[in-house]
């Protein structure tokens, strides 16, 4: 028995197996008892299914059954590891013959010199998926580099040839001087490096803009550079760019004769096919980087232990993909809100203000990632200035204050679906990230949500262990784990606390030297013990009570609830409750309704004398009255003056003394008899009542109504019309209304007598109570009516006849229950 918010509860078996139970079955991961020789002793459902065996058929096998040969010698030197426990990854056979890859932890446990493993077995199948899909995507790139290294090998050859080509052409521009009119490329001489004094058809063509004929200057930059050829004497060459086109000038000075020949040749083709080789090498790079960057992320995603460290890495490496120069990275509260927050984790690049201001990020926010919460879609932006649903928004402001122009968002999502976060990156200039660059931010978005994910599943666990172990220890019930020999292997403080004995003295078996005794004092012998029970029978045994005598004579008074377990060493659960002071109270009441009954006993007596004495007295002094009445009244007609008057006051005092009897009679009747209500005609309760009171002025309208009572309703009538007669004074005129007020109704006796005064109202109701102010009497008629009121469930008051105007008469209401 145990004190709760809700007062004190009896734990039997089924509150302590119950929250045990569900939190090892409702784990995810595999989790097991193993024996040293490798014995499952017990395994839950999850690992039931990740070895595609049926629970009863796991209990007695061999773990060594469901290890892959390949990881035979590993998981011994897992098993023979240090006392504090060993973890690492391995690989599970399932019974169907699939091959599991797991992250196994196993850690020693001893109890008094029995040696057990327990077992936790994590499914790394989706993150093995996950390892598998990014080295394929290696190998890709991979390929895609063997490509490019054949494309560029391809283009040095091509170049090469033109190099050869190129010499060939200049051991040729001597004879081609020879015949510049034949030369298909430009040819010019220019008279001391400067004046054109010849040009063929294919310069004239060219230089068509500088060009009108000899004698004409050549183009500055062109004449400087054969200025200078012609003054060292050396020859020059340079590309010059001709309009759209690309052309090398071989600047050949003829110091003699004081002019250099210019000879040109159309490189555009060339240059393009450059151009395009070094743009292809500097993606190949860029994607040999980012290749590598996501090999690093995932071998941190395995061995990582501080999450901050692999969140810096994977914004390094989003920077470096998308050559961004801010990046963060998000993580989704679902349980914020209607749709869920998303809260910052890391970031690189932004103010204090800014992390301040994106710490948490609501589907209404006007920033990308608050559309991409709201959308599950990846939002790019190239400039933020351009961007219509940030105009006008705090977010636009933010953005722009920070340096940011263009930001992209991308959901990272878990393998079953689910949104897990955001992973974004920002660019100081304006910018839209091409197709081919976000390849790699989707591998990069896989693994942080695969990360995020396993995180997740591990805290999880972490949690369900932490919750399962603070139960065992909290629970207010005394838990312990038996053998076969009933040999206590563990327990939890609880039982320490009820039995009187310390976690060790328990271990080393001090119970066994107490006395155990039935609830009638008999001494229980050792083979109907719970636990010797639960062994033989191999059932559960629940709420058996016993008391426990300790070594110093005192008693425990214990519940105790008992169920076998499939385990080789672990035979059985034992829950123990202490129900010292429920036996205490029992045993209390027991005596106390022994006691009660005696004075019941005395009591009826009592009462039945008491009736007895009523009965003679009521008998007797209404005999008497019925007498002194007769005399009264035979006396009130031969009298004359005072004598006369004396004798109806005497007359009028034995009416009250048979009022008194009546009265008597009717409250006895209330008491003993049981109200079993019935309908019954208001209407002509009421007329027969009136009839009663010939002389007064009494108004009533027939309702013709019936209502719930049963044959004492009349006295409620007689005593509230009598008292209006007998107090109203002698012109007083009665009123008696019956209305209905939805499934009730409300009666009225009024009067125009003297009232009752406001001090008077609260208390004339109740017994002996005389109304102040409307004469005298026993106090039992008003009383009466109250109590037939409420039998009937409804309720009685008194109010002035005209509302503040309580000498203008009384009103004595009362509600009755309609008759369905």
């Amino acid at each position: 028995m145990v004190s709760t918010d809700e007062g004190e509860k009896v734990y039997t078996l089924k509150t302590v197996e119950h929250p045990y139970r569900v939190l090892i079955e409702q784990m995810q991961e595999g989790a097991a008892l193993v024996s040293v020789d490798g014995i499952i002793l017990y395994g839950n459902r999850s690992l039931a299914q990740l070895l595609n065996t049926p629970l009863e058929r796991l209990m007695g096998e061999s773990i060594h059954a469901f290890i892959d040969s390949t990881e035979t010698a590993g998981f011994r030197r897992m098993v023979e590891a240090n006392s504090s426990g060993s973890a690492g990854e391995s690989t599970l056979q399932a019974q169907d013959g699939s091959r599991v890859p797991v992250h196994l932890s196993l850690k020693p446990l001893s109890m008094d010199g029995v040696h057990v493993f327990s077992l936790v077995a994590t499914d790394l199948t989706e993150r093995k998926q996950a390892e598998e899909t990014l080295q394929r995507a290696h190998d890709e790139l991979e390929e895609r580099v063997e490509e490019r290294t054949a494309e560029l090998e391809h283009a040095n050859t091509r170049l090469q040839s033109e190099i050869v080509e190129r010499k060939r052409a200049e051991e040729e521009l001597q004879s081609i001087a020879r015949f510049p009119a034949e030369n298909p490329n430009p040819t010019l001489r220019l008279e001391n490096g400067r004046t054109i004094i010849y040009a063929n058809s294919a310069a004239r063509a060219t230089f068509a803009e500088a060009f009108t004929g000899p004698g004409t200057d050549a183009p500055a930059d062109i004449a400087e550079i054969a200025e200078t050829a012609l003054a060292s004497g050396v020859r020059q060459e340079v590309e010059h760019r001709i309009g759209a086109e690309t052309y090398l000038l071989a600047f050949v000075p003829l110091r003699d004769r004081h002019y250099v020949n210019v000879y040109g040749r159309d490189i555009s083709q060339r240059k393009k096919v450059e151009d395009a080789l070094r743009q292809s090498e500097r993606s190949l790079a860029t994607e040999l980087d980012a290749t590598r960057r996501l090999q690093q992320v995932s071998t941190q995603m395995i061995q990582a232990n501080r999450v901050e460290a692999l969140y810096e890495e994977i914004l390094d490496t989003a920077m470096t993909i998308l050559d961004a120069d801010f990046a963060s990275i998000q993580m989704l509260y679902a349980e914020r809100g209607t749709t869920g927050e998303l809260r910052l984790l890391g970031y690189r690049g932004f103010t204090e203000e800014a992390a301040r201001f994106w710490e948490w990020v609501r589907p209404d926010s006007e920033s990308t990632c608050g559309k991409a919460l709201l959308t599950g879609q990846r939002v790019i932006v190239p400039d933020i200035l351009d961007c219509e649903f940030m105009a006008g928004s705090a977010d636009r402001e933010t953005y722009l204050q920070t340096g940011i122009r263009a930001v992209q968002t991308t959901p990272l999502y878990s393998r079953a679906g689910a949104l897990l976060g955001m992973l974004s990156t920002h660019w100081r200039r304006p910018h839209e990230p091409t197709a081919n660059e976000l390849r790699p931010i989707d591998l990069l978005a896989r693994q942080a949500a695969d990360f995020i994910d396993r995180k997740r599943a591990e805290e999880a666990l972490r949690e369900s262990e932490e919750k399962l172990q603070t139960l065992f220890q909290l629970l207010p019930v005394g838990i312990s784990v038996l053998d076969e020999n009933r040999k206590i292997l563990d327990v939890n403080p609880a039982l320490g606390d009820i039995l009187d004995l310390p976690r060790d003295d328990l271990l080393r078996g001090a119970y066994e030297n107490r006395r155990y005794i039935w609830t009638d004092g008999t001494e229980m012998p050792v083979a109907e013990f719970p636990s010797s029970r639960a062994i033989t029978e191999q059932t559960a045994i629940r709420n058996v009570e016993m008391d426990i005598v300790k070594e110093d004579g005192n008693t425990i008074w214990t519940d105790v609830s008992t169920v076998p377990l499939p385990f080789s060493d672990w035979r059985m659960l034992l829950a123990t409750s202490d129900i010292t002071e429920r036996k205490r109270t029992e045993e209390a009441l027991v005596r106390r309704t022994e006691e009660l009954i005696q004075k019941s006993a005395e009591v009826e007596a009592a009462r039945d004398e008491a009736h007895m004495y009523i009965d003679i007295m009521t008998h007797d002094v209404r005999n008497a009255n019925n007498v002194s009445g007769m005399y009264a009244d035979l006396l009130a007609e031969l009298a004359d003056g005072d004598l006369k008057t004396y004798a109806e006051k005497l007359h009028a005092s034995i009416e009250r003394s048979n009022e008194i009897l009546r009265n008597v009679a009717t409250v006895r009747r209330i008491r003993e008899e049981e109200s079993g209500l019935v309908p019954v005609n208001l209407d002509a309760v009421i007329r027969n009542e009136i009839g009663r009171f010939p002389e007064a002025l009494i108004d009533y309208l027939d309702p013709q109504i019936e209502v719930l009572a049963d044959g004492l309703l009349p006295t409620v009538f007689i005593n509230l019309i009598g008292n209006a007669v007998k107090f109203g004074g002698p012109d007083v005129k009665i009123t008696v209304r019956a209305e209905v007020q939805g499934g009730e109704i409300l009666v009225s006796v009024e009067d125009t007598g003297p009232g009752v005064p406001d001090e008077v109202k609260v208390k004339l109701f109740r017994r002996f109570e005389r109304g102040m102010g409307r004469g005298s009497g026993e106090g039992l008629g008003l009383f009466i009516v109250r109590t037939l009121v409420e039998r009937y469930g409804g309720e009685a008051r008194v109010e002035d006849r005209v509302p503040g105007r309580p000498g203008e008469g009384a009103a004595f209401r009362f509600t009755l229950k309609l008759a369905t």
